[in-house]
Protein backbone atom coordinates (compact mmCIF):
# COMPACT_ATOMS: atom_id res chain seq x y z
CA UNK A 1 0.00 0.00 0.00
CA UNK A 2 2.99 2.10 1.00
CA UNK A 3 4.49 1.84 -2.36
CA UNK A 4 1.08 2.21 -4.19
CA UNK A 5 0.34 5.92 -2.41
CA UNK A 6 4.17 7.20 -2.87
CA UNK A 7 4.10 6.35 -6.55
CA UNK A 8 0.54 8.14 -6.61
CA UNK A 9 1.54 10.86 -4.96
CA UNK A 10 5.50 10.91 -7.14
CA UNK A 11 3.15 10.67 -10.31
CA UNK A 12 0.85 13.39 -9.49
CA UNK A 13 4.33 15.84 -8.44
CA UNK A 14 5.53 15.02 -12.03
CA UNK A 15 2.41 16.22 -13.80
CA UNK A 16 2.15 19.33 -11.36
CA UNK A 17 5.65 19.85 -12.06
CA UNK A 18 5.23 19.20 -15.95
CA UNK A 19 1.91 21.60 -16.01
CA UNK A 20 3.78 23.99 -14.02
CA UNK A 21 6.37 25.18 -16.98
CA UNK A 22 4.25 24.53 -19.82
CA UNK A 23 3.50 28.12 -20.19
CA UNK A 24 0.83 30.90 -20.00
CA UNK A 25 -2.66 30.38 -21.20
CA UNK A 26 -4.01 33.56 -20.78
CA UNK A 27 -4.41 35.80 -17.35
CA UNK A 28 -7.65 36.21 -15.43
CA UNK A 29 -7.64 38.91 -12.61
CA UNK A 30 -10.28 38.19 -9.82
CA UNK A 31 -10.09 41.21 -7.48
CA UNK A 32 -6.34 41.69 -6.64
CA UNK A 33 -5.56 38.12 -7.27
CA UNK A 34 -3.41 37.21 -10.43
CA UNK A 35 -3.59 33.90 -12.25
CA UNK A 36 -3.72 31.96 -15.25
CA UNK A 37 -6.70 29.99 -16.20
CA UNK A 38 -5.78 26.76 -17.26
CA UNK A 39 -2.90 26.56 -14.60
CA UNK A 40 -2.60 29.13 -11.86
CA UNK A 41 0.78 27.42 -10.89
CA UNK A 42 2.77 29.04 -14.60
CA UNK A 43 5.32 31.58 -13.91
CA UNK A 44 6.42 32.22 -17.36
CA UNK A 45 5.29 35.38 -17.06
CA UNK A 46 4.05 37.57 -14.01
CA UNK A 47 1.98 40.90 -13.74
CA UNK A 48 1.76 40.89 -9.78
CA UNK A 49 3.19 43.36 -7.38
CA UNK A 50 3.34 40.73 -4.66
CA UNK A 51 3.80 37.00 -5.33
CA UNK A 52 2.99 34.51 -2.01
CA UNK A 53 4.69 30.78 -2.31
CA UNK A 54 2.54 28.74 0.19
CA UNK A 55 3.43 25.20 1.58
CA UNK A 56 0.73 22.77 2.55
CA UNK A 57 1.10 20.68 5.85
CA UNK A 58 1.50 16.88 6.04
CA UNK A 59 -0.84 14.88 4.25
CA UNK A 60 -2.69 17.67 2.53
CA UNK A 61 -4.61 17.51 -0.92
CA UNK A 62 -2.68 20.01 -3.22
CA UNK A 63 -6.16 19.56 -5.08
CA UNK A 64 -4.20 18.65 -8.39
CA UNK A 65 -2.91 22.32 -8.30
CA UNK A 66 -6.12 23.24 -10.03
CA UNK A 67 -7.13 26.50 -9.06
CA UNK A 68 -4.84 29.53 -7.22
CA UNK A 69 -4.02 28.69 -3.93
CA UNK A 70 -5.08 25.08 -3.79
CA UNK A 71 -1.98 23.77 -3.58
CA UNK A 72 -1.08 25.58 -0.52
CA UNK A 73 -3.51 24.13 2.01
CA UNK A 74 -6.14 25.61 3.59
CA UNK A 75 -4.07 26.89 6.97
CA UNK A 76 -1.86 28.75 4.36
CA UNK A 77 -4.65 29.56 1.96
CA UNK A 78 -6.95 31.35 4.52
CA UNK A 79 -3.54 33.16 5.34
CA UNK A 80 -2.75 34.04 2.25
CA UNK A 81 -6.81 35.44 1.63
CA UNK A 82 -6.42 37.23 4.48
CA UNK A 83 -2.85 38.79 3.81
CA UNK A 84 -4.52 39.94 0.26
CA UNK A 85 -7.47 41.64 1.78
CA UNK A 86 -5.16 43.91 3.78
CA UNK A 87 -3.07 44.28 0.53
CA UNK A 88 -6.73 45.17 -1.34
CA UNK A 89 -7.20 47.79 1.49
CA UNK A 90 -3.97 49.51 2.23
CA UNK A 91 -2.47 49.44 -1.43
CA UNK A 92 -6.08 49.11 -4.13
CA UNK A 93 -3.89 48.72 -7.44
CA UNK A 94 -1.52 46.31 -5.86
CA UNK A 95 -1.76 42.69 -7.58
CA UNK A 96 -1.21 39.71 -6.16
CA UNK A 97 0.33 36.08 -7.27
CA UNK A 98 -0.51 32.81 -5.48
CA UNK A 99 1.90 29.77 -5.94
CA UNK A 100 1.81 26.13 -4.38
CA UNK A 101 5.12 24.18 -3.71
CA UNK A 102 4.95 21.86 -5.57
CA UNK A 103 5.75 18.79 -2.84
CA UNK A 104 4.34 15.37 -1.72
CA UNK A 105 3.88 16.67 1.72
CA UNK A 106 4.06 13.14 2.90
CA UNK A 107 2.14 12.25 6.09
CA UNK A 108 4.37 12.66 9.31
CA UNK A 109 3.69 9.03 10.29
CA UNK A 110 4.62 8.05 6.91
CA UNK A 111 7.59 4.89 7.46
CA UNK A 112 7.71 6.48 10.81
CA UNK A 113 9.99 4.55 12.85
CA UNK A 114 9.24 5.83 16.44
CA UNK A 115 13.09 6.15 16.91
CA UNK A 116 13.85 10.04 17.36
CA UNK A 117 10.59 10.99 15.81
CA UNK A 118 12.43 10.08 12.42
CA UNK A 119 11.31 8.63 8.97
CA UNK A 120 12.75 8.84 5.98
CA UNK A 121 9.78 9.23 3.77
CA UNK A 122 8.81 11.88 5.69
CA UNK A 123 11.94 13.59 5.44
CA UNK A 124 12.92 13.00 1.68
CA UNK A 125 9.21 14.87 1.46
CA UNK A 126 10.82 17.75 3.24
CA UNK A 127 14.06 17.76 0.88
CA UNK A 128 11.36 17.88 -2.53
CA UNK A 129 9.56 20.04 -0.95
CA UNK A 130 12.81 22.36 -0.20
CA UNK A 131 14.03 21.50 -3.71
CA UNK A 132 10.88 22.73 -5.49
CA UNK A 133 10.53 25.74 -3.28
CA UNK A 134 14.27 27.13 -4.14
CA UNK A 135 13.45 26.68 -7.71
CA UNK A 136 10.03 28.34 -7.56
CA UNK A 137 12.03 31.47 -6.17
CA UNK A 138 14.88 31.43 -8.55
CA UNK A 139 12.15 31.18 -11.19
CA UNK A 140 10.10 34.18 -9.64
CA UNK A 141 13.27 36.42 -8.86
CA UNK A 142 14.01 35.59 -12.80
CA UNK A 143 10.64 36.15 -14.64
CA UNK A 144 9.02 38.76 -12.14
CA UNK A 145 11.91 41.14 -11.55
CA UNK A 146 9.87 43.94 -10.25
CA UNK A 147 7.42 41.13 -7.98
CA UNK A 148 7.60 41.20 -3.76
CA UNK A 149 8.27 37.64 -2.32
CA UNK A 150 6.05 36.61 0.57
CA UNK A 151 6.97 32.65 1.76
CA UNK A 152 4.55 31.30 3.65
CA UNK A 153 3.97 27.72 4.75
CA UNK A 154 2.30 25.57 7.25
CA UNK A 155 3.53 22.51 9.62
CA UNK A 156 5.48 20.34 7.40
CA UNK A 157 5.36 23.29 4.40
CA UNK A 158 6.85 25.84 7.46
CA UNK A 159 9.47 23.29 8.01
CA UNK A 160 10.34 23.42 3.91
CA UNK A 161 10.28 27.43 4.02
CA UNK A 162 12.43 27.31 6.93
CA UNK A 163 14.67 25.04 5.63
CA UNK A 164 14.85 26.65 2.08
CA UNK A 165 15.43 29.92 3.71
CA UNK A 166 18.20 28.29 5.67
CA UNK A 167 19.67 26.70 2.84
CA UNK A 168 19.59 29.73 0.38
CA UNK A 169 21.16 32.48 2.70
CA UNK A 170 24.18 29.25 3.46
CA UNK A 171 24.86 29.84 -0.46
CA UNK A 172 25.17 33.08 -0.33
CA UNK A 173 22.14 33.62 -2.63
CA UNK A 174 21.63 37.18 -2.23
CA UNK A 175 19.97 37.63 -5.46
CA UNK A 176 17.31 35.57 -4.38
CA UNK A 177 16.55 35.88 -0.47
CA UNK A 178 16.84 40.00 -0.77
CA UNK A 179 14.07 39.54 -2.65
CA UNK A 180 11.89 38.06 -0.09
CA UNK A 181 10.30 40.54 2.03
CA UNK A 182 7.88 38.66 4.16
CA UNK A 183 7.73 34.94 5.58
CA UNK A 184 4.91 33.89 7.24
CA UNK A 185 5.19 30.18 9.40
CA UNK A 186 1.97 28.68 11.15
CA UNK A 187 3.00 25.82 13.58
CA UNK A 188 6.84 25.63 12.42
CA UNK A 189 7.86 21.85 13.56
CA UNK A 190 11.62 23.81 13.41
CA UNK A 191 10.39 26.55 15.55
CA UNK A 192 13.45 27.46 17.93
CA UNK A 193 11.50 30.53 19.45
CA UNK A 194 14.03 33.20 18.51
CA UNK A 195 11.97 34.14 15.30
CA UNK A 196 11.42 38.21 15.48
CA UNK A 197 8.14 37.99 16.23
CA UNK A 198 5.89 34.81 17.80
CA UNK A 199 1.88 35.34 17.56
CA UNK A 200 1.13 32.91 20.49
CA UNK A 201 -3.01 34.07 21.36
CA UNK A 202 -5.91 34.00 19.08
CA UNK A 203 -7.55 37.16 18.81
CA UNK A 204 -4.43 38.78 20.39
CA UNK A 205 -4.23 42.88 19.13
CA UNK A 206 -0.46 42.70 19.66
CA UNK A 207 2.89 40.19 18.90
CA UNK A 208 5.40 39.23 21.58
CA UNK A 209 9.21 39.78 21.00
CA UNK A 210 10.93 36.19 21.15
CA UNK A 211 12.36 37.14 23.92
CA UNK A 212 9.61 37.58 25.97
CA UNK A 213 7.86 34.11 24.70
CA UNK A 214 7.85 31.88 27.93
CA UNK A 215 5.74 29.33 26.29
CA UNK A 216 7.04 28.55 22.74
CA UNK A 217 10.29 26.15 23.76
CA UNK A 218 10.72 24.91 20.31
CA UNK A 219 9.21 22.49 17.56
CA UNK A 220 9.63 18.76 17.20
CA UNK A 221 12.24 19.18 14.68
CA UNK A 222 14.25 22.18 16.51
CA UNK A 223 18.01 21.64 15.82
CA UNK A 224 21.22 23.39 16.89
CA UNK A 225 21.99 25.40 13.95
CA UNK A 226 21.39 28.82 13.68
CA UNK A 227 18.17 30.42 12.49
CA UNK A 228 18.68 32.12 9.04
CA UNK A 229 18.61 35.78 9.33
CA UNK A 230 15.40 36.73 7.59
CA UNK A 231 13.66 34.38 10.25
CA UNK A 232 15.36 36.96 12.90
CA UNK A 233 14.19 39.72 10.98
CA UNK A 234 11.32 41.90 11.17
CA UNK A 235 10.12 40.15 7.98
CA UNK A 236 8.90 37.54 9.82
CA UNK A 237 6.34 36.29 11.89
CA UNK A 238 5.30 32.56 13.61
CA UNK A 239 2.78 31.75 14.74
CA UNK A 240 2.15 28.84 17.09
CA UNK A 241 -0.53 27.73 19.58
CA UNK A 242 0.93 27.04 22.75
CA UNK A 243 -0.62 23.80 23.52
CA UNK A 244 0.63 22.64 19.52
CA UNK A 245 3.31 19.82 20.36
CA UNK A 246 4.64 20.15 16.63
CA UNK A 247 5.55 24.08 17.21
CA UNK A 248 5.81 23.77 20.70
CA UNK A 249 7.01 20.42 22.40
CA UNK A 250 7.73 21.61 25.82
CA UNK A 251 4.37 23.43 26.24
CA UNK A 252 2.37 21.92 23.87
CA UNK A 253 -0.24 19.67 25.70
CA UNK A 254 -0.85 16.71 22.26
CA UNK A 255 -1.90 17.76 18.65
CA UNK A 256 -5.61 18.83 18.70
CA UNK A 257 -4.32 22.10 19.09
CA UNK A 258 -2.38 21.83 15.35
CA UNK A 259 -5.83 21.72 13.60
CA UNK A 260 -7.14 24.93 14.84
CA UNK A 261 -5.81 27.84 12.76
CA UNK A 262 -8.18 28.06 10.65
CA UNK A 263 -9.87 31.32 12.37
CA UNK A 264 -9.84 35.30 11.97
CA UNK A 265 -8.04 35.22 15.68
CA UNK A 266 -4.86 33.40 13.85
CA UNK A 267 -4.83 35.42 10.88
CA UNK A 268 -6.48 38.89 11.16
CA UNK A 269 -3.56 40.24 13.04
CA UNK A 270 -0.30 38.54 11.22
CA UNK A 271 -2.06 39.86 8.06
CA UNK A 272 -0.95 43.39 9.40
CA UNK A 273 2.35 42.38 10.29
CA UNK A 274 2.90 40.81 6.83
CA UNK A 275 1.43 43.68 5.15
CA UNK A 276 3.74 46.26 7.32
CA UNK A 277 6.59 44.08 6.30
CA UNK A 278 5.73 44.73 2.86
CA UNK A 279 5.38 48.17 3.12
CA UNK A 280 8.79 48.30 4.62
CA UNK A 281 9.83 47.02 1.26
CA UNK A 282 8.07 50.07 -0.65
CA UNK A 283 4.33 48.45 -1.43
CA UNK A 284 1.69 51.26 -1.43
Amino acid sequence: MRRTRMGAAAAAVAVAITLAIAGPAGATTDGNLVYYEKNPEVIDSCAADVVVIGARGSGQDPDGYATPGAGMGKEVKLAADYLRARIKTEAPTAKVRYLSVIYAAESATSGWNWVGFKSTIYGNSVKQGVTNLKSRIKTVVSKCPSSKIVLMGYSQGAQVVHQAVLELEKAGATSQTSRIKAVWLIADPKNDGKTMFQYMTSGASALTPYKTAQYVTGGLYTSAVKAPSILTSNKTISVCNPADLVCSKISGTGFSAHGKYRTSGWNSWPAKYAYAALYRAGLR
